[in-house]
């Protein structure tokens, strides 16, 4: 059965059915004893990879945050990282939608400091979301690669918070790039993840948010979604089986920063429609006489 990222509460899960396999949004429900700070990175590989993902943990964690998000008695925790010095957190619209009508969203850094944070701004089309804490010190923002240059086959890094467990880096390649992946969203509403990275990185729920990264330690892509093998989106919790997605991080940055400046994103389409033209209204061609 295939689970992607997922998004799921207390009460909830919801996944979207493809052939013969389930992508899902990827924010975990928050378990007591899951969600401490200070744990110390805990570094896991996958078969054979260039990356030396002890190099990358010790540049990028402590740009990596959890993401813990309450409203009532639901509660759902994800991964971030933070993108500018005064407090801006990218992370996934759907980590954040449970506070959109009320809730609280709170930020745990990897030293084990936390503080609350408002939503700056969220798009679920493009499942990007940016909160913001506000805290009296500078703080590391995450350096930003490019997506444009990924090349399959390439070692990567994934580091972000699966089920709450705070500082948590996987290790794989670039198994595809230029995927087109279609979620369940909002509202009943399908989300698609555009030209997204794929990796065989380990991607649990929680991941959501976090950060994956190059050997350089620089940010290329933002796990959103993995695969899980499942008939039923609401059983699919068999965790990680090779097939996460990211979305890429061109497309993340110029979302963020839309949603920095304004709150909201604009998106441009193009639309067609087709017209049947009764063929009683249809007409035969003049053709211009000749000289």
């Amino acid at each position: 059965m295939v689970d992607a990222d997922r998004e799921s509460s207390r009460h909830s899960r919801r996944g979207w059915l493809a052939p013969a396999l389930v992508f899902a949004f990827v924010a975990a429900t928050i378990t007591a004893g899951c969600s401490s700070g200070g744990n110390e990175p805990s570094v896991s590989t996958s078969g054979a990879t260039a990356c030396s993902a002890t190099t990358v943990a010790g540049k990028l964690l402590p740009s990596v945050v959890t993401i813990l998000v309450k409203n009532g008695s639901d509660a759902v925790s994800g991964s971030g990282e933070v993108i500018r010095s005064d407090g801006q957190i990218l992370t996934n619209s759907h980590v954040i939608a449970l506070a959109a009508s009320g809730g609280t969203v709170n930020v745990l850094f990897s030293d084990g400091r936390h503080a609350p944070a408002t939503i700056t701004g969220r798009d679920a089309q493009t499942d990007i979301g940016v909160v913001k804490v506000t805290v009296d010190h500078s703080l590391p923002p995450i350096p930003f690669g490019t997506s444009s240059s990924v090349q399959v086959g390439e070692p990567v890094v994934a580091l972000g918070a699966p089920l709450g467990l705070t500082s948590t880096v996987t290790s794989g390649i670039v198994s595809a790039v230029g995927r087109t992946v279609t979620m369940a969203g909002e509202n009943g509403q399908s989300a698609v993840l555009l030209s997204a990275v794929q990796t065989d990185a380990a991607i649990n729920p929680g991941n959501s948010g976090g950060a994956l990264a190059d050997c350089s330690g620089q940010m290329i892509g933002v796990p959103s979604a993995a695969a899980s093998i499942s008939n039923d989106p609401a059983a699919a919790s068999t965790g990680s089986i090779g097939l996460g997605f990211a979305i890429p991080v061109d497309l993340a940055k110029a979302v963020s920063d839309e949603l920095i400046l304004h709150g909201s994103v604009t998106h441009s389409y193009f639309g067609m429609q087709v017209v049947l033209i009764p063929a009683s209204s249809q007409t035969r061609p003049r053709w211009p006489c000749s000289p």
